[in-house]
């Protein structure tokens, strides 16, 4: 059953066309975005950022962005020696792969676990050393930002959230409010590399 009107090909239309279009844009924003958190913030950013009122998060998020690249390349140098052993058994090689790389993530992560409970995480008020400072000028920046992006957000919820692609689209007409919502997306995007090229 055809869900789109206009029909490009056989079993294509123009409908469906741009929505994968749109939801692979939606796909590499994300991966973009992580990918880029993970270029800047390292776990030593996380612990300081959450360390004093949320130390558990600050833990936990703190292994998820360390583990996730360590995992990657641990699965490259698993799968290279598995092929040795499971030459022409692909799916046998996958499987015995992903059995050791899941068995190799939490064997790190209690072992990092254990580590940060020995040295009393989060039990009690104590120092940590780092090399970064929060500045006055920083704190305005975050608040420029979460007051940007709160109402990017709203004006998402609002204006943007509903779009139909089936069985025509359909777009409400873009107005002034719109265009003042666009400006402060492209503001909230721009911000940081002004600060960046300033300092």
């Amino acid at each position: 059953m055809q869900r789109g009107n206009t029909i490009l090909f056989s079993f294509i239309t123009l409908e469906a066309l741009i929505y994968g279009f749109i939801f692979g844009l939606k796909v590499m924003n994300m991966l973009i975005l992580f990918r880029l958190m993970n270029k800047v913030l390292h776990s030593e950013h996380y612990i300081y950022l959450f360390s004093n009122h949320f130390p558990t998060l600050g833990l936990l998020v703190s292994m998820i962005f360390s583990l996730i690249p360590r995992f990657i390349e641990h699965y490259k140098i698993i799968n290279t020696c598995q092929k040795q052993f499971y030459e022409g058994h692909t799916i046998q090689r996958l499987l015995n792969t992903f059995s050791i790389e899941v068995t190799w993530a939490f064997e790190t992560s209690l072992d990092m676990f254990n580590s940060m409970k020995a040295r009393f995480y989060g039990k009690r008020k104590r120092t940590y050393f780092h090399l970064f400072i929060l500045r006055n000028k920083d704190i305005i920046h975050i608040i420029i930002m979460i007051c940007i992006g709160t109402i990017c957000f709203i004006s998402y919820m609002i204006r943007w959230n509903h779009f139909y692609y089936y069985p025509t689209m359909i777009l409400e007409s873009i107005s002034r409010i719109d265009f003042i919502y666009l400006l402060l997306y492209i503001l909230i995007v721009i911000l940081p590399l002004l600060w960046e090229v300033k300092e």
